[in-house]
């Protein structure tokens, strides 16, 4: 009698749960999320990135002339300037080379003089027919000849004393100067060992570096927004050892087009290094920016979701998720920058995002806050 008992108790318990409601038993719970309220923050904007240094001007010394190498007057790896001297061929053979071509000149100059002269006494003859038109025309003509041989012994004379001064090799910039390449009492030729040593200008130094095609986008889109202050090309240089070199540098320009392999950009700084603190060939890392992205929105990452049209983020209104497509900036460490699609005092649902449905009831269990200001868009 007890078994008929309880089996009964149990068969009308499963008819009254199957007489439940469809709607009740297919409906959600709301989702527990946590929201944070959207500000305005007025933020430093930057773009980070590893850069390398290299001299402005990377010069190479060079003979001119063929000669003998008499002296090295620099201190391989000083500092020179511009002007000093740095080898000095042997100026014999030139000396007298210069010589001979003065002599020339000379001796050019005098038979001009006289055929000059000629001709002015021939001139007056032919007028009065006391001379034949052949004889003026042969004064005439070598009054002729003798003048441009005039002028070929004075560029022969100027080619000689230039050669004499390629015997004095000095540095056309002022800069740190490498190892000499060659030897005193070497002889040297333009075509076979012609290269002495090379100089490197380092102030100013340029600084090479590389801009992605996310941080070229975000600094470009903060520029039209006209929200930006302050001046996007300074840049600042911290040296291998973390410390902040002196001189800001100046952005002078970006490649106009992005490389396809990287996603990335070839830029180029200047900076004044008049100490040589800074070197070519070093690792540096570099900061475009010192601007102010005023009235920016700044929101988790984690508050973002990938649709099939792009980026979104659910919006909190009324109890209801609504869904908000975004157009990013830069990502910085777990914050990003939105551009557009958000309002400030919009409620924004942070954690707990990724088991909400659009436009579903959800439960505000907390509150996430955001109150960092400093924006670095390194790479």
């Amino acid at each position: 009698m007890k078994d008929k008992v309880l089996v009964s108790v149990f068969l009308i318990l499963v008819f009254l749960s199957g007489c439940k409601k469809p709607e009740e038993q297919g409906k959600r719970p709301p989702s527990a999320i946590t929201t944070m309220k959207i500000s305005a923050l007025d933020t430093n904007m930057s773009i980070g990135s590893t850069g390398t240094t290299e001299a402005s001007q990377y010069v190479q010394i060079r003979a001119r002339v063929d000669g003998y190498l008499n002296s090295i007057d620099y201190k391989e790896g000083s500092l020179v300037s511009k002007g000093q001297m740095l080898f000095r061929l042997d100026p014999k053979p030139f000396e007298a080379t210069l010589n001979i071509a003065k002599a020339s000149l000379f001796g050019s100059e005098a038979s001009y003089q006289n055929a000059k002269r000629n001709l002015d006494r021939a001139k007056p003859l032919f007028e009065a027919n006391a001379m034949s038109k052949q004889d003026y025309d042969s004064a005439v003509s070598a009054e002729l000849t003798t003048k441009a041989q005039v002028e070929s012994a004075r560029a022969q004379v100027e080619q000689a004393d230039l050669n004499l001064g390629y015997t004095y090799i000095k540095s056309p910039v002022a800069g740190f100067s490498d190892k000499a390449i060659v030897h005193v009492g070497n002889y040297i030729s333009p075509a076979q060992n012609g290269l002495l040593t090379t100089v490197s200008q380092i102030d100013p130094l340029y600084i090479n570096f590389q801009m992605s095609e996310n941080q070229y986008l975000s600094m470009s889109q903060a520029k039209n927004s006209g929200k930006m202050s302050g001046d996007a090309n300074i840049i600042s240089i911290h040296m291998a050892d973390g410390s902040q070199f002196d001189n800001k540098g100046k952005l002078l320009f970006c490649s106009p087009s992005f490389d396809m392999n990287t996603g990335t950009m070839n830029c180029r700084a200047e900076v004044k290094n008049p100490n040589g603190k800074l070197r070519p060939g070093e690792f540096v890392r570099v900061t475009v920016g010192g601007t102010t992205l005023k009235s920016a929105i700044l929101i988790p990452q984690k508050a973002l979701l990938q649709g099939q049209k792009g980026r979104f983020v659910y919006v909190v209104k009324d109890g209801k998720a609504e869904p908000k497509p975004v157009v990013l900036g830069e990502w910085i460490e777990d914050k990003v920058v939105v551009l557009q699609g958000l309002n400030i005092g919009d409620i924004l649902a942070v954690d707990g995002v990724v088991r909400v449905m659009p436009n579903s009831e959800v439960k505000v269990i907390g509150e996430a806050n955001m109150t960092s200001s400093q924006v670095n868009m390194s790479k």
